[in-house]
């Protein structure tokens, strides 16, 4: 907009410039509003204020002629400007004066657009009514003025990021907000059924990983090959199935069912960190942080003296096995030269068993990693 707008000097604007004395009145903001009215000179605020800018720019064509131009940013809403007014100070603001305005009984000089900027330009005549005591000050730093008011009034003048997104794995600075939603949250996922789940990287940005749902086979849940993290996986699934987190590339770990246990991956290999997971049964297993396994059960001896019986281990020992000794046919006994038990054909999933009393059933336990 670029028009000659006949501001009228308001009662205020003089009363504050005489009152200044020697002093100047700097007028430095713009305001637009949609009310209507005949200017009296005793305005001292807009009908219906809508936005402010800084006057950006402001030479003087001729003695008592100034030129001024301001740019109002962009906003959601759209109005017809019917007033205009020049302040000394922020609108609104403790001390702020209104200097010039303009209006009329009705109808509008422009119209301001939805999220589009509003150039404004308009010659302005003092008319020699209080001379030296009213000065055009224009921000010519492209609305600064304005700029640090925003600053000073904004509570998080100084943020320098955004919360990136769940699962980031980049170097970028993390709020308390992402370090919370990444430790402390808890991804609650039913993964029911037989089919095998990739996780998302949003899914794995969570700290603790609880799946549920009834398994209706083995199933593999797949992390990302992105993330390097360490995650609580809980398996609180039903069914007499295994749930095996596994990387990408194919490694992984069984969580065995009821279970909680802390795992860590690179997005290649994927390992148990301080691993506690026991089963405490009468054929059971206990694991330790260090990688140490102890298992421990019980087998029938065959009904033909020495002949094998072939057992499995509640579970299988990932590496090798260290030692393993039959003990007793009972928890508080000893195993007697009469009822002689031995092992072999040793491997990580299990053994053959053999006693020298048939059908005598035989305690050991095995220790391994």
């Amino acid at each position: 907009m670029s028009a000659t707008i006949p501001f009228k000097l308001t009662s205020a604007g003089i009363d504050a410039a005489f009152n200044l004395g020697v002093l100047s009145l700097d007028v430095t903001h713009v305001q637009l509003g949609s009310g209507n009215r005949t200017p009296n000179g005793l305005e001292t605020a807009l009908v219906t204020p809508q936005e402010s800018a800084t006057i950006s720019g402001h030479f003087e064509v001729s003695i008592g002629q100034h030129r001024i131009s301001s740019v109002v940013a962009g906003s959601a809403s759209a109005y017809n400007i019917s007033e205009i007014g020049l302040w000394a100070g922020a609108p609104g603001s403790p001390g702020s004066v209104l200097v010039f305005y303009w209006s009329q009984a009705s109808g509008y000089v422009a119209v301001k657009s939805a999220s589009v900027n509003f150039n404004f330009e308009s010659d302005l005549f003092f008319g020699g009514v209080v001379p030296g005591n009213i000065t055009i000050v224009a921000d010519t730093e492209f609305n600064a003025l304005a700029m640090i008011a925003d600053h000073d009034s904004n509570p998080d003048a100084h943020r320098s990021f955004t919360t990136p997104p769940l699962g980031d794995d980049t170097t970028k600075p993390a709020t308390t907000e992402w370090v919370n939603d990444t430790i402390g949250k808890v991804l609650s996922k039913s993964v029911a059924g037989g089919a095998n789940v990739t996780l998302t990287a949003v899914e794995a940005g969570h700290g603790i990983l609880k799946f549920t749902g009834a398994l209706t086979a083995n199933i593999n849940v797949i992390l990302p090959a992105s993330p390097t993290r360490t995650w609580v996986v809980e398996n609180a699934t039903t069914g007499a199935y295994t749930l095996t987190v596994k990387t990408a590339a194919g490694t992984g770990v069984a969580i065995f069912q009821g279970k909680r246990s802390i795992v860590y991956s690179d997005g290649t290999n994927i390992d148990h960190v301080l691993d506690f997971t026991a089963s405490l049964n009468s054929n059971g297993y206990q694991k330790l942080p260090s990688g140490l396994i102890i298992q421990w059960g019980s087998w029938v001896a065959s009904a033909t003296t020495g002949n094998p019986v072939a057992v499995t281990f509640p579970i299988a020992f990932p590496n090798g096995i260290f030692a393993i000794a039959g003990i007793s046919g009972s928890v508080t006994g000893q195993l007697n030269a009469q009822n002689t038990a031995w092992t072999d054909t040793l491997s990580q999933t299990g053994f053959n068993g053999h006693a020298v009393t048939a059908s005598s059933t035989v305690r050991y336990i095995a220790i391994g990693y």
